[in-house]
């Protein structure tokens, strides 16, 4: 067993290492570990710890490791970046209120990145930044599109009659973009107003899965 600290972020292996995200009141981490003895190997600082002294402390979203030997992260308050996965140093990172002017969601940022053919992959809010594709190995905006409300759902990877498309589960609406441009190819609105979704949806093509079951209290 190893102390990690506070969260709900989950693990992601790759090798003899396991990768996740923690916070302690210095701070929130992306944290290594030696999978077989659990000896922490590194980690390192990307932000404030999110409601440390309350019910649901960050951080939410889970790391994601690229077959380069990069871990990429996202914080509660709109904090994305990149550490080499052998010593967990820095490689670039960004914040999507400050430096894109995202709006993040009231109970903080919990999309955890996906990685895919050199582009890294975020739901945002605001005009024109529904979704944002970063280039992986340097931060840098390759393109955003729509003007969707973020939920706390990740981007979903799916294939359609043998098209890629990028799925986004957002608060009222569903929506599939192309990877390379951000084009929206289709999207099926279900609501309107706040209506969060936690769980991301699930395909097996053709058939995709979507809870879309209201927070208990909302109508």
């Amino acid at each position: 067993s190893a102390d990690v600290g506070q969260g709900y972020s989950g693990f992601v292996m790759a090798g003899n290492r396991a990768f996740t995200q923690g916070q302690t009141r210095a701070g929130q981490f992306v944290i290594c570990l030696d999978l077989p003895t659990g000896r922490e190997l590194w980690r390192t600082r990307y932000g404030w710890p999110w409601q440390n002294d309350g019910s649901w402390p960050g951080p939410y979203a889970s790391p994601t490791v690229d077959k380069a030997g990069r871990v990429f992260f996202a914080g509660c308050y709109g904090e994305v970046g990149c550490v080499r996965a052998n010593d967990g140093a820095l490689l670039w990172s960004l914040n999507l209120a400050k430096d894109l002017g995202c709006e993040m969601p009231g109970f903080g940022y919990a999309c955890t990145p996906l990685v895919e053919e050199g582009k890294v992959y975020l739901p945002g809010t605001g005009a024109g930044r529904g979704v944002i594709a970063l280039d992986a190995a340097t931060g840098q905006v390759i393109w955003q599109s729509g003007d969707e409300t973020a939920s706390y759902s990740s981007c979903l990877p799916i294939h359609v009659d043998g098209r890629r498309q990028i799925l986004t589960l957002h608060q009222n609406v569903a929506v599939a973009r192309d990877p390379l441009t951000g084009a929206v190819l289709w999207r099926f609105p279900w609501s309107e107003g706040y209506d969060p979704h936690c769980t991301p949806p699930l395909y097996a093509e053709p058939y995709l899965f979507v809870d879309l079951r209201r927070e208990a209290g909302y109508p």
